[in-house]
């Protein structure tokens, strides 16, 4: 059935495409959350599988062609705030050769007058998203509140994921 997941692409007679039909994936969207804490400008690393890990003064998105990979929502400088990184299942896997992947979440503070203050750290999973639309059936959540100590240039670890790309299921320690 064209437009179909067996048929992806819908073409007209005149071979134009009239209709794509993208495969569901899976996504790991990880949320660090300081609202209420009373700080400003908390620093997240995230380090997924050999990338250089994201965040702020470390690397940014990481792509394949036009697809986002790893997605960071950018530094949020401001009094009790919250960074978001997605982490796309089949393009991680595409890119990588792997299913499962390892995920590594920290942070710290900038200014170094900053914290300590707790930091909530929120992984969910999710499958038949679509991409780039992050809206799916949630899989699976974890949360943990850690108390950040650290200071600039020296990230605090939070947690370390293993995450199945293909189920959309994860691990946390």
């Amino acid at each position: 059935m064209a437009g179909s997941q067996s048929d992806p692409v819908r073409l007209d007679p005149f071979q134009t495409i009239t209709e794509v039909a993208w495969a569901s994936d899976t996504l790991l969207s990880i949320t660090y959350d300081w609202l209420g804490s009373g700080m400003r400008d908390l620093d997240t690393v995230t380090g997924v599988g050999s990338f250089e890990p994201i965040g702020y003064g470390y690397g940014f998105d990481v792509y394949d062609g036009d697809k986002a990979v790893v997605s960071w929502g950018g530094d949020t400088t401001g009094y009790n705030g919250s960074e978001t990184i997605d982490v796309w299942g089949r393009h991680v896997r595409k890119y990588t050769g792997s299913r499962i992947i390892s995920v590594r979440c920290a942070a710290h503070w900038y200014p170094e007058d900053q914290g300590p203050a707790p930091v909530a750290l929120t992984i969910d999973s999710y499958t038949g998203v679509k991409y780039p639309d992050t809206t799916g059936k949630l899989k699976q959540t974890f949360t943990r509140t850690l108390t950040i100590t650290a200071r600039f240039d020296s990230p605090q670890s939070m947690a370390t994921v293993e995450f199945d790309t293909i189920k959309g299921t994860f691990t946390a320690s």
